[in-house]
């Protein structure tokens, strides 16, 4: 009976997540239109779009609306976006779009720039957690800021989660792959000598992604200190409380971070 039951074990859990569907179009073809990779900077794309994104999820470029897929990109791609808006079609339902567009590398962190020294160097970057979409996350991040009357850009870090409440396993697993992408962002916004204080709110799943990352950017700093990273907000995090008490909170979430 035991022999059975573990039998039994991995075919009652495959039951309980959802396998990833990756659609029927290439995507290499998803990504393929110039908008997806743009060479230069497109004023009039970007124009009304004052929140900024950095996003690992596989884009989709072929329809009127860029859309960000639940799929893992070959690359980190930055763009700009507005607040999420409802539309309504001819027919079917009401469909929730977020308006956004890519930018060379170069020109979003020149945008970024500028949105920055207007707020004295200050920057509020939020990272999402499982089960979400970039509907979803956009609206989070733009009412953070709003609720929050923070005096600086916003910006966005999107990777693939599923937005399905089965698919933890899957988010799981693409958190992880995606550290690599997220660490380099984070130490390059916390080394520009521009950024004079960011801070970080993440949910769930996104403190796995903020911890390690604060970590790497603190113990690779040439003053042995990323002190412009001023706050860490972790909410809901999906961590064991034991194992971020022991390790971790006594050096990432330091006095110098956790103002009140």
């Amino acid at each position: 009976m035991r022999k059975l039951s573990l039998l039994l074990l991995p075919i009652l859990l495959s039951g309980c997540t959802v396998a990833v569907a990756y659609g029927d179009v290439p995507h290499s073809t998803l990504a393929e239109n110039p908008r997806c990779n743009p060479a230069q900077n497109d004023s009039a794309a970007i124009a009304g779009k004052d929140h900024f994104i950095v996003t690992s999820r596989l884009p989709d470029c072929r329809g009127d609306t860029i859309v960000l897929t639940n799929h893992r990109a070959d690359r980190v791609r930055y763009a700009r976006f507005a607040p999420p808006q409802k539309i309504k079609p001819a027919k079917g339902d009401a469909q929730v779009v977020v308006p956004l567009a890519f930018q060379p590398e170069d020109a979003w962190w020149n945008g970024l720039r500028d949105a920055t020294n207007l707020r004295k160097g200050r920057v509020l970057l939020y990272v999402h957690g499982y089960r979400e979409t970039l509907a979803t996350t956009a609206r989070d991040a733009v009412q953070i800021g709003a609720m929050s009357n923070f005096d600086g850009p916003i910006i966005h870090y999107s990777w693939p989660s599923q937005g399905n409440l089965l698919s933890y396993a899957v988010d799981e697993t693409n958190m992880y792959w995606d550290e690599r992408n997220f660490r380099n962002f984070l130490t390059k916004l916390a080394r520009t000598e521009w950024v004079k204080e960011i801070v970080v709110v993440s949910h769930s799943l996104g403190a796995r992604l903020v911890i390690p990352a604060v970590e790497y950017v603190d113990r690779t700093s040439t003053n042995a200190d990323s002190s412009n990273i001023s706050n860490i907000i972790l909410a809901s995090p999906d961590m064991d409380r034991e194992d971020f008490e022991r390790d971790i909170a006594e050096e990432v979430l330091a006095a110098r971070r956790c103002q009140q």
